[in-house]
């Protein structure tokens, strides 16, 4: 009875505790919480309507969306130098306000020169009205927007808006979405109406984040006056945002890109069309939870950089949160999305049910590699990133290779999926080992999760 009643004070106090956190404002895990608030909304919205869409579109349209976002994700990364992602960083006010005229001006630089570069292209290959044209013109836009909106979200997380950041990001998907569904309905079901769609959201995700302090630090960056010193001291300072920061963004996305690449080039658009869809199910709740998670880890790590204690036992923490339980709701995801595409989708999506039955796993690491990542930029080990991904970069295309030339669709998504489940978990190895943390447990975690993931394959095939 007495051991009872002091287990039912524990759990009394751990949830007075957790209540007076979450109460507590602008705390790390009130931050957390307003942002998955928003993200719960957006992930039930994106199981509601994706279902309508991929019935409207099909795995064709899919698959030139894919290949469309594929070349645009390596032109981004240049559209603000990574500038906002060290807007967090900035050690004063004029810093802060050279750093988002910086990126602004590349961002307009950067679009204007894509749309030089479209013009170019058509005028060479001379080519007529056709839907082909009309993506192309379509990317500078796509790299416009794109580039304005990683801007205010910078500015968003500097001033720890997170509750604005989550309602803004639930409108713009449900415009997003709503917008594709609608062309896709009424007007045509060309991939054109998934791009207008995207536009839309980071349009009204981008006006949703004007909040009216934002809209009063964009007046003060509008009518400061920063001298030439003050820019050259900014450049200095963030020198590795332009140069490691973005490379290793636009590796990143190479080695993301990569299937879209080989599937289009070796199979068909509509193998790259399932393939996209069974990727966008898993990675639905996998990027709107690790994003968020990043979104205030962000702030949080740069508060902690020099204590250095409180900064790895946050990390650790972390960690054993995030890691654990995302393994068992994968494997359960796994299970779950093999049986329910073909029924809900239609026959047509038999093979992305197939993808998704065992890929899902496969993420078990970057649940946690996507907010630990930020650590890397504030705590200055971004060559490290670099390396790794460069080095992973020719893992990927070698597993992928394999599947290539045995002209196995499926044998070239598992090797694929196999080298991005050793590259997350180097990646938490190398900034563990970096911070002097222990990483005999994460091994082990691996070992676990590659025999899991190799088994629902097998089991797939069979």
């Amino acid at each position: 009875m007495f051991f009872f009643k002091k287990t039912l004070t524990s759990v009394k106090s751990k949830i007075n505790r957790s209540i007076g956190i979450l109460q507590t404002q602008g705390s790390f895990g009130r931050n957390i919480a307003i942002t998955f608030s928003g993200n719960t909304f957006i992930l039930i919205l994106g199981f509601i309507l994706t279902p309508i869409m991929a019935k409207v579109y099909g795995p064709e349209s899919y698959g030139q969306f894919a290949v469309f976002t594929a070349v645009c994700s390596l032109i981004i990364p240049f559209a603000g130098f990574q500038y906002p992602n060290g807007f967090v960083a900035a050690r004063n006010r004029n810093e802060f306000f050279a750093l988002i005229r910086m990126s602004v001006l590349s961002v307009l630089v950067v679009s204007g020169l894509s749309y030089f570069l479209v013009h170019l292209y058509v005028l060479i290959q001379n080519k007529n009205h056709t839907i082909e044209n009309e993506i192309i013109f379509l990317i500078p836009i796509y790299v416009l927007f794109s580039g304005l909106f990683v801007v205010l979200r910078g500015i968003n997380v500097k001033l720890k808006e997170f509750g604005i950041a989550a309602k803004a990001k639930s409108f713009a998907n449900l415009g997003g979405k709503l917008t594709s569904v609608g062309i896709g309905t009424i007007v045509s079901q060309s991939v054109i109406g998934l791009i207008i769609g995207n536009i839309v959201l980071l349009f009204v995700e981008s006006l949703s984040l004007l909040s009216k302090k934002l809209r009063l630090e964009i007046f003060f960056v509008s009518n400061v006056k920063i001298k030439t010193a003050e820019y050259r001291s900014a450049f200095i300072n963030f020198k590795e945002y332009p140069t490691y920061v973005t490379i290793n963004s636009v590796i990143h996305s190479v080695g993301t890109q990569i299937p879209i690449y080989f599937i289009a080039l070796y199979f068909s658009e509509q193998q790259v069309g399932l393939f996209s869809l069974s990727l966008a199910l898993i990675l639905m709740p996998l990027n709107l939870i690790g994003n968020s998670i990043a979104t205030v880890f962000l702030p949080k790590i740069s508060e902690l950089k020099d204590n250095i204690e409180q900064r790895n036992r946050v990390v650790i923490e972390l960690y054993k949160k995030l890691f654990y339980p995302g393994v068992i709701i994968l494997i359960f995801g796994s299970i779950t999305l093999g049986y329910l595409v073909t029924p809900v989708l239609g026959n047509e999506w038999k093979g992305a049910g197939i993808l998704a039955s065992f890929i899902a796993v496969s993420f078990s690491f970057t649940l946690i590699s996507l907010p630990l990542e930020v650590t890397y930029r504030i705590i200055g080990f971004e060559r490290d990133n670099f390396k790794l991904n460069l080095f992973f970069i020719l893992v990927k295309v070698i597993g992928i290779s394999i599947g290539v030339y045995f002209q196995e669709f499926y044998l070239t998504i598992f090797c694929y999926f196999f080298a991005e489940l050793i590259k997350n978990a180097a990646q938490v190895v190398v900034l563990f080992k970096r911070l002097s943390i222990s990483i005999n447990f994460i091994f082990r975690d691996l070992i676990v999760v590659a025999i899991i993931y190799s088994l629902l394959f097998h089991l797939t095939k069979t």
